[in-house]
């Protein structure tokens, strides 16, 4: 229980407190519900998409793009949208302000008199007027024509060369790996000879070789049936005994990928990646739904240094899907950005790194291997990566190919907490070549419902210095594989002292930190980031947090208009925010500092009506702050949180 300075406390209170947990794995995939637990867990978890009721997001009457903007329509009367002007103004709902955010970026609005703001560009006559220095969009968001992309997708006329060269490759070597452990298994079944040349029931591995006399000695190690690269006690597939480096049919058994990669493709060598220095900067999590462009760019003003995507699916961005390749788009200000991706299948990954690295302005591409929501990790995505080294290994390994920016991942410590399995995922990444590695201090089992294992975390960023170093290391780290990657952690930082506490605890630690990825605690407190270079709590004002809004309220009608349909989606996306920004307790009413990011307060009031409002969990009062910005909702606006643990909707 967070405490509160006495004069600020609630002595009862009528809100609902059921909902001690947060739930915020929803954040880290979109569109998807768990459904797993009892019926009993109903009230936590995310809302199914049947449970969010649909927002009314257009005008009641659907005028037409080009009248809107004074043009000729061509469909003349097979339009679907009015062409009536005067209807549509009779319907049309009060603009919002006398400053258009599209005409004052770009110096027109594509809107015309469907914009919010329309007096800000309309004329006397009604004329849509434009500014003399007339600028486009591109120069403010970066990868936002990706309609000729999807179009070159969808015909085939995207050059794959590298891709092809590795995808034929690694089927080859997939081939070769499974007759490699067909071969073990076979020799596991076949009994050994003792010194008297008497044969003997093969009971445990060998793992020297035996000299017998025998018309044909064994000159190879057994050993059990193997599905990945094992280490000390086991068979290693991908490396050869020095004692048999002679025997040509030994060399063609255990041929090392690795050795594969080099004969047969040529990866590009580091001069030719853009480089990025990843140490000392903080980085900003990849945040589903929430991380869009605007909430980006409201962290970016507090001085975070490196953003990332919402997870895009690799399948959906090959199969063209729009609604996909909108998530590659980039604002000017992320000076270090990249693109998450998710996927299951070295093929498609390959060939999606490829056209991304071709077609897309990002500093680096990120493998999702930390999504813990069922419906991702059943079909082989997110998490449930870290049981599937040698797929990883494929898509690490294509990626690198063939890329031209760097490749980095993000991972959780195991499907469950009792079988911790994310540091076996390091050695593997370093010898593939990733320029960075993120590890959140949770199982997929684990969620969020206990700390992050900040022991466990460094414990990886140790081994990933051991093994490099290492003599005795089950793999061969390849000749262009230059430096061990940048270790992030990730997990429970809600403040600057958590933050530098890990990262300077880290320096005494054989590989420090490179610096801790934030994620829910830039939710709550976004200028977290301001903190974090000041090295001190910051007692943000309510008036202060009311213009950050007014700022993610212009970046998002920049983002996605100025419309009706504009000004709803801003709100919506506003909602989504608030269900993680109202958990923030501000720093003068704290009796102990600083606050923990899983830590319910007490009950309280703020220090003015403003910040009690924005404390509260009520999505109804969500709504409120919204309408200080964006205007009366409109009748029909409902917004229920993607986590029914965010918030309660009172009865009556």
């Amino acid at each position: 229980m967070l405490r509160v300075k006495p004069e600020y406390r609630l002595l009862s209170s009528s809100k609902d407190t059921q909902n001690s947990n947060y739930d915020d794995d929803g954040a880290e995939a979109a569109g998807v519900a768990h459904t797993s637990g009892s019926s009993k867990h109903k009230n936590r978890g995310q809302n199914k998409p049947k449970d969010r009721k649909q927002i009314v997001q257009h005008d009641s009457i659907r005028l037409c793009n080009k009248f809107a903007t004074g043009e000729q329509c061509n469909l003349g009367s097979n339009c679907k949208y009015s062409h009536d002007i005067q209807a549509y103004l009779a319907e049309k709902e009060l603009d919002l302000g006398p400053v258009c955010p599209q005409f004052a970026l770009l110096g027109e609005c594509k809107f015309g008199i469907k914009c919010r703001f329309s007096k800000a560009h309309t004329d006397a006559e009604g004329n849509q007027m434009v500014a003399e220095k007339k600028l486009n969009e591109d120069q403010f968001i970066k990868n936002c024509s990706t309609k000729s992309i999807i179009q070159d997708i969808k015909q085939k006329n995207i050059d794959c060369t590298r891709s092809k060269e590795f995808i034929q490759w690694w089927s080859a070597e997939e081939i070769k790996l499974q007759q490699r452990l067909n071969e073990l298994k076979k020799r596991k079944e076949e009994p050994r000879v003792d010194q008297d040349g008497v044969a003997e029931p093969v009971t445990e591995p060998v793992t020297e070789p035996v000299d017998v006399p025998v018309a044909e000695p064994v000159t190879e190690p057994v050993a059990e049936p193997v599905t990945e690269p094992v280490t000390d006690n086991q068979i290693n597939i991908e490396s050869t005994p020095a004692t048999q480096t002679n025997s040509t049919t030994h060399k063609e058994k255990l041929e090392r990928i690795e050795a594969g990669a080099e004969a047969t493709l040529i990866p590009l060598r580091p001069n030719e990646k853009k480089k990025i220095d990843f140490r000392g900067k903080s980085y900003l999590a990849p945040l589903t739904t929430v991380g869009n462009i605007p909430f980006r760019r409201v962290c970016k003003s507090y001085g975070v240094d490196i953003t990332c995507s919402e997870m895009a699916i690799a399948r959906q961005l090959l199969r063209g899907s729009p609604q996909e390749w909108a998530l590659t788009r980039r604002h000017a200000s992320e000076d270090m950005f990249g693109i998450q991706l998710a996927s299951n299948d070295p093929t498609q990954f390959t060939q999606t790194v490829e056209i991304l690295s071709q077609k897309v302005d990002c500093d680096f591409i990120d493998l999702n291997m930390g999504c813990p929501i069922d419906t991702m990790t059943k079909s082989g995505n997110g998490s449930a990566l870290l049981e599937r080294k040698n797929k990883v290994r494929g898509m690490l390994l294509g990626a690198v190919h063939v890329s031209s920016v760097p490749i980095t991942i993000k991972m959780r410590i195991g499907l469950s907490n009792k079988k911790k399995i994310g540091h076996k995922i390091i050695p593997l990444a370093r010898d593939c070549g990733v320029a960075a590695i993120t590890v959140h201090g949770r199982s997929k089992e684990q969620r969020y419902t206990k700390l992050s294992d900040w022991d466990y975390t460094m414990e990886c960023a140790k081994m990933t210095k051991m093994t490099w170093h290492s003599p005795d290391a089950s793999t061969v780290t390849p000749d262009w594989v230059t430096e061990p990657p940048a270790f992030f952690g990730n997990g429970d930082v809600f403040s600057p002292q958590e933050y530098w506490d890990h990262v300077d605890h880290s320096t005494d630690s054989e590989l420090p930190l490179a610096g801790i990825m934030v994620g829910r605690g830039a939710l709550s407190k976004p200028w977290i980031f301001k903190e974090i270079k000041e090295r001190k709590l910051w007692d943000i004002s309510s008036g202060e947090r009311l213009d950050m809004l007014k700022d993610f309220t212009k970046f998002g009608l920049e983002c996605w208009g100025s419309d009706t349909m504009g000004v709803n989606t801003t709100r919506k996306f506003m909602c989504e925010w608030l269900s993680f920004l109202y958990r923030y307790v501000p720093v003068g009413i704290l009796e102990v500092l600083p606050q923990r990011v899983n830590e319910r307060p007490e009950q309280f009031v703020g220090r003015n009506d403003l910040e009690t409002l924005m404390a509260s969990d009520n999505s109804k009062d969500w709504i409120k702050i919204t309408e200080m910005l964006l205007g009366p909702a409109p009748e029909s606006f409902q917004f229920i949180p993607k986590h029914k643990s965010n918030s309660y909707t009172p009865q009556g």
